[in-house]
């Protein structure tokens, strides 16, 4: 059995308010081109399919044509799950209708869990779809009426003994959308609690060959028999330096599996890069580019208006970053008493040392004072005339 493995398409994402759509169509017209020249047996989505749960019309578009074109172009079944930025019941619309054209989709809490079954030349392999609701724990405590499943785990452990019981297959796939512990996190994805009881134990997992995880957006194992595949694209800074994939997995007749990434094509990446102002304009130095870019400028002067300049070069850069301008003094000092005591000649000496490394010099304090005596005028001056 032949799996092509993704998860976090997140369609319709916004990135620091720039629309990521073309980015995602680009990417997914590769996957398309993979899925042409592997011939899986299913394609796999592992959750968060869409960014937020009422979509832009623009994203619902995109994954209906690329569906389609995976299920009718290509003749590839789809097994999709919604996960915490679904809407599950969105998600869940006309799934029975739609498995008889080969999509097979799970968004809402089951009760009873049934696997979809797929053949191969080796005989059949039950997927068990396990959407975010199937293991959230406010929805498992209202749908079954037991106060037990507090956490994330708890609620987990009860999906996965449904889900096995109702297999009878010899191999068996769980895909669910989960905090599995021991995962690397990133930046983008939404914490689906505080304080740690959104983790699930792998050990959940256990009577599955192979677990199709969602969430998490590095590609990465996790337990014996499960694995991340991660997000399509890098979504947040935090991510620059991931390699982002799709996971190529075979499922052999005894159950055991191998996972390889498969890497896609994209139109922007998403880059740190780190110099001063002057050598970033460089060209030779740092080529014009169209990925997006954050800036991390190490001067510690005064620049004018460096986003702007840096636009001609970068047209898609994103930010600006000063940290010199915060470590100059090596450290960062709270406000005290005794700081609320200095005059405004301290205050400012002390800013001025902390923006630029350097203290005052004796001309420029001079210069300072002589500004300061002349505000106390003026304001003096105000003062008599009102």
């Amino acid at each position: 059995m032949r799996l092509i493995h993704t998860a976090d398409w997140h369609l319709g994402r916004l990135f620091q308010g720039v629309s990521l759509l073309e980015d995602q169509a680009h990417i997914l017209a590769d996957l398309i081109r993979l899925i042409r020249d592997e011939r899986p047996d299913a394609l796999v989505i592992a959750g968060d399919i869409f960014d937020r749960q009422v979509a832009p019309k623009d994203a619902i578009r995109l994954l209906d044509e690329t569906l389609k074109e995976v299920i009718t172009g290509l003749k590839t079944p789809v097994l999709m799950i919604a996960g915490n930025h679904d809407s599950a019941q969105r998600i869940d619309f006309s799934s029975d209708l739609l498995a008889d054209s080969g999509l097979h989709i799970r968004g809402t809490y089951q009760d009873p869990i049934t696997p979809v079954r797929l053949n191969d030349r080796h005989g059949p392999v039950d997927f068990c779809l396990l959407p975010y609701e199937q293991a959230e724990p406010l929805v498992v405590r209202t749908r079954t009426g037991d106060t037990q499943y507090g956490n994330f785990d708890a609620a987990m452990s009860l999906a996965c003994e449904r889900a096995l019981t109702a297999c009878s297959a010899d191999r068996k796939v769980a895909i669910a959308h989960c905090f599995a512990a021991g995962g690397n996190t990133s930046d983008s994805e939404r914490p689906l609690s505080v304080g740690g009881s959104d983790q699930v134990s792998p050990k959940n997992f256990e009577g599955f060959n192979y677990v199709a995880l969602g969430h998490l957006h590095r590609p990465q194992k996790v337990g014996n028999n499960g694995a991340y595949s991660g997000s399509l694209l890098k979504y947040s800074f935090s991510e620059a330096s991931h390699t982002k994939s799709v996971s190529l997995v075979e499922i052999d007749d005894k159950g055991a599996f191998t996972r390889t990434e498969q890497h896609l094509s994209t139109k922007r990446d998403v880059r740190i890069v780190e110099s001063e102002f002057d050598d970033l304009l460089q060209t030779d130095r740092e080529p014009p580019s169209e990925d997006y870019v954050l800036a991390r400028l190490t001067d510690r002067g005064a620049l004018r208006d460096p986003l702007a300049r840096l636009r001609d070069k970068f047209p898609n850069i994103l930010g600006v970053e000063r940290p010199a301008l915060f470590s100059a003094s090596g450290q960062n000092q709270s406000q005290s008493a005794e700081t609320l005591k200095r005059t405004d000649e301290d205050l400012f000496a002390s800013f001025f040392q902390d923006v630029t490394g350097e203290p005052l010099t004796n001309d420029e304090r001079n210069a300072l004072q002589q500004t300061l005596e002349s505000l106390g005028k003026s304001n003096e001056d105000l003062a008599d005339a009102t």
